[in-house]
């Protein structure tokens, strides 16, 4: 998709083991035949290495590389190998290493998380100050993979092409907003690519590949407005070749059961908006966002996290940890630590065992009380010199709090667990909890948060990490798409309360008959509520399973990637040998010998 004349230059700033160089050596030897079929192999060798820079902060992948471009043709010496063994960052435009004008650049940059990032610092004033001198506004949170983009994009002449396979997290996050703004101004995005299954071996990262053409400066800027970016959803495996065609010849959004494609301006994507939703979203998802009934989760309610304890084995408590102490009871509250014993929406009863230890008395106001031998053994286990305890002027102290009535869980497997939290039990910090800025509107948001409207708007608006594992931030659940029961009308509202009320009730009958058909009476009042129409209600339940297939089939690798060792020369098959039979002999001859 990038290399498109027979004399383009290519770089790899993440060379590895040459897997992507190898590929460029053969896509620049097919251009080259087709100019000259007569061409000599061996100087069509060499020319090649001349085109070919690879950059590998490792000396043994980059060795390998080396040996992978040299053995395309062993009849010559490969005399210039441009690889060079370096970070990356440290490879400047300006030190004439690496040519400063490519055409282009292909890479699968490491998916290092900022975390783990050394020098980081130190790579972000690199990669972020740009070729003009301005500076780069890109979040200390974006993984390594984000400067590559940034830094490599200097190298890169006008016209030129880059190609890139990463994670598809910045399709979606926060820091995800200064790099699509960086590619607005200083690209044509040509196409975002995302794959049903995995892509890669051994990885369990959920990738996209993205191809963008630089077209800097105000002389190019119309044309960046005019391109129109085309994103594209493989849902199962398609020849490279058709790939390729359906980017360049498609004009208009189309789907089919194996590809999906929705094309909109550049001019009109803006950083703020998860570009994830135009790979995966259905058609109604559009009208139900802009529904003028909506707005965002954290207008309407108050949202945290659950407790950060610092140490659960002393904080949480069970049954016999009680008995054991001989705790008093106004020291211990109800707590949900574990998604699995949130068995109803509704937790009419203590659902968990566990409890978590509220004290907020000075340990010379509990002498004589079983709790401050608890503590004083806490103590005597280096519980209070823990990073999260010793900050805390009581260290065994939480923040006083007063539990919410809509807890939520933070990771998604198979569904999105919301409760009614009536016991009003304390939650941990695998868990968010919601409080309703007008008090009679929870049951109405609880509807809503427990339809399959809701689930499948968390679908496009959380966080995949990979092996099906999906999850929603706090800031994402914050600005979450949300009904709003002040614009509703009276008898709408009356019909989500009490659809949710029966579904609630369903559940206690253990009949998934009666608990479907209550679930199903909680979606048409949601749907009502927006005014969907039967075709828009299919599109709802249609995209909510292709979202969770999609997301779950993750887990299955669909290998589309090869490295440059697996590659083998074509070879002719061998013939099968011939083993010679002894002929038969008479059954005399034999008993002679």
């Amino acid at each position: 998709m990038c290399i498109k004349s027979s004399d383009d230059k290519v770089l790899d700033p993440a060379c590895g083991s040459g897997g992507f160089l190898v590929k460029a050596y053969h896509k620049l030897k097919d251009l080259k035949k087709k100019e000259n079929p007569f061409a000599d192999d061996d100087k069509l060798h060499e020319e090649i290495l001349n085109q070919l820079y690879g950059v590998d902060i490792n000396p043994f992948p980059a060795q390998l590389s080396s040996i992978n471009l040299a053995v395309r043709n062993l009849k010559v010496t490969s005399r210039n190998i441009s690889l060079v063994v370096s970070d990356f960052f440290k490879v400047k435009p300006s030190t004439g290493i690496i040519p400063k004008e490519l055409e282009v650049v292909v890479a699968n940059p490491p998916y290092t998380r900022q975390e783990e990032m050394e020098y980081k610092d130190q790579i972000r004033e690199e990669a972020l100050t740009y070729s003009d001198g301005t500076t780069i506004e890109i979040g200390a949170q974006a993984g390594i993979f984000a400067y590559f983009f940034t830094h490599s994009a200097k190298f890169l002449k006008n016209h030129g092409r880059m190609g890139y396979i990463t994670s598809n997290t910045w399709l979606d996050v926060s820091f995800g907003e200064g790099l699509k703004q960086f590619f607005l101004d200083h690209f044509k995005i040509l196409a975002i690519i995302e794959h049903d299954a995995g892509v890669f071996e051994r990885a369990v990262v959920d990738t996209c590949v993205v191809i963008l053409e630089k077209a800097e400066g105000e002389i190019l800027k119309q044309q960046r407005d005019e391109n129109v970016v085309k994103f594209i959803r493989v849902k199962k495996r398609l020849d490279i070749r058709k790939l390729v065609k359906l980017l360049e010849e498609t004009t208009e959004d189309f789907e089919n059961d194996i590809v999906r494609v929705a094309i909109r301006k550049q001019f009109k994507l803006q950083p703020a908006e998860k570009w994830g939703t135009y790979l995966r979203a259905p058609q109604v998802y559009y009208k139900i966002i802009q529904s003028p009934i909506m707005t965002q989760f954290g207008k309407i309610a108050e949202i945290r996290r659950g407790y950060t304890t610092g140490v659960e084995g002393f904080f949480y408590l069970n049954k016999d940890d009680i008995r054991l102490w001989k705790l008093e009871k106004s020291y211990y509250k109800p707590v949900i630590t574990n998604p699995r014993k949130i068995q109803n929406t509704r937790l009419s009863k203590m659902e968990s065992e566990e409890y978590l230890l509220v004290v907020n008395e000075p340990k010379d106001a509990l002498q004589d009380k079983n709790v401050a031998k608890y503590i004083e053994h806490g103590e005597s286990m280096n519980y209070h010199q823990r990073q999260t305890t010793r900050t805390r002027k009581l260290w065994y102290s939480l923040p006083v709090r007063k539990p919410f009535p809509i807890v939520i869980h933070r990771f998604i497997r198979e569904r999105i667990i919301v409760a009614w939290n009536d016991v009003k039990a304390f939650i941990d910090d695998s868990f968010y909890e919601a409080s309703p800025s007008n008090e009679e509107d929870t049951p109405i948001l609880l509807g809503y948060l427990n339809s399959s409207l809701l689930s499948l708007i968390v679908e496009l608006h959380g966080r995949l990490y990979g092996a099906g594992l999906f999850e929603i931030k706090v800031y994402e659940l914050k600005e979450l798409p949300m009904i709003e029961p002040s614009k509703l009308t009276k008898r709408k509202k009356t019909l989500i309360k009490e659809s949710f009320l029966k579904y609630c009730d369903a559940q206690q009958t253990k009949d998934e008959k009666v608990i479907d058909g209550a679930k199903h009476e909680l979606d048409n009042a949601i749907f009502d509520a927006f005014d969907l129409r039967p075709k828009e209600r299919k599109q709802v339940y249609e995209g909510l399973e292709a979202l969770r297939r999609m997301r779950l089939q993750r887990k299955e690798v669909n290998v589309l990637v090869e490295t440059a060792e697996k590659w083998k020369p074509h070879r002719k098959p061998q013939k099968e040998k011939m083993e010679k039979l002894e002929p038969s002999k008479r059954l005399d001859t034999w008993i002679k010998r």
